[in-house]
């Protein structure tokens, strides 16, 4: 039995440094069957869903690198992203992404070379942004052009939110980054369902906890579910009976990808909601999936 065990986990790294040495060479389809073997904790994405997440690559690196962090389109030009993916997390904390460094694709659930990308046209860091204390982990990304017939993700107030939270439905969140701490990213959008902490139960286990956020995932465990490296700046949302999406929460901070006590950490976007709708200028152009105007 223990010799199974062993044999089962020399083959797993086997597998895991076999993919990663053969980066450099290996096409997209390649790297994509390792990652497949390494999956846990969430399930495809189907096309045509979460047609608001958006994934954020940087220009120099190939596609087949993936993601390093996401974001959501809160209307035809803007997308909703963490302050954090621009930043150096070392040192003096300097911005050092700007929007010349990286481009978006969307439109897919499954990041190829057909994916349509987007140039971006400005980054807006939250004001008050603290990379260290993780303060106002907020940011927009402005998109070179429109995004025609969009449905943008809904952000609550606080009102919206604290009733969504009291009815407590089933929250998710979604990215294609790592499964697992030495993993590698992921071509298809992955989706899991996390449950919510109660922000004292998440203070008494964080004392550092930045105030504005919100606490979600499983607390260790061999079936654990988080947000993982690559899924920052990505969505904690929920889905109405109409399927509308509503995003409570930004991916900002964990201590790794699985096996440990402490949940991940979220922006909490209705804290932000007027600072949000100012900068971006929502203005109602854009129909939910009704096809009522919202802001």
């Amino acid at each position: 039995m223990g010799f199974k065990r062993m044999s089962a986990r020399w083959a797993h790294a086997a597998l895991l440094a076999l993919a990663v040495a053969s980066l450099a060479v290996a096409d997209t389809a390649t790297i994509q069957m390792a990652y497949d073997l390494l999956t846990r904790g969430g399930t495809r994405v189907a096309q045509g869903s979460n047609t608001w997440q958006v994934a954020m690559l940087r220009k120099d690196q190939p596609r087949a690198a993936g993601a390093f962090c996401s974001a959501t389109l809160i209307n035809d030009q803007w997308a909703l992203t963490a302050a954090h993916c621009f930043h150096n997390g070392e040192g003096d904390c300097k911005q050092n992404l700007t929007r010349n460094g990286f481009y978006l694709l969307l439109g897919s659930v499954t990041l190829n070379e057909q994916t349509p990308a987007y140039q971006v046209e400005e980054v807006v860091i939250r004001p008050g942004y603290d990379c260290k204390a993780k303060y106002y982990d907020i940011a927009l990304v402005k998109l070179a052009k429109p995004v025609p017939g969009l449905h943008a993700i809904e952000l609550p107030d606080a009102a919206q939110e604290k009733s969504v939270v009291a009815a407590k439905p089933q929250f998710h969140v979604a990215g294609w980054g790592a499964r697992s701490d030495l993993g590698l990213g992921s071509r298809d959008l992955i989706q899991a369902s996390v449950p919510v902490m109660e922000h004292a139960a998440c203070k008494h286990l964080r004392p550092n906890l930045p105030g504005g956020t919100l606490c979600a995932g499983d607390q260790g465990g061999g079936d654990a579910k988080r947000a993982c490296r690559g899924d920052s700046g990505g969505p904690l949302y929920v889905l109405g009976k109409d399927k509308q999406a509503m995003q409570l929460g930004i991916v900002s901070f964990g201590e790794g990808c699985e096996d440990t006590p402490l949940p991940g950490v979220y922006t909490q976007v209705s804290v932000h909601k007027t600072w949000i709708q100012d900068t971006a200028k929502l203005d109602c152009r854009v129909l939910d999936s009704r096809g009522y105007e919202r802001c």
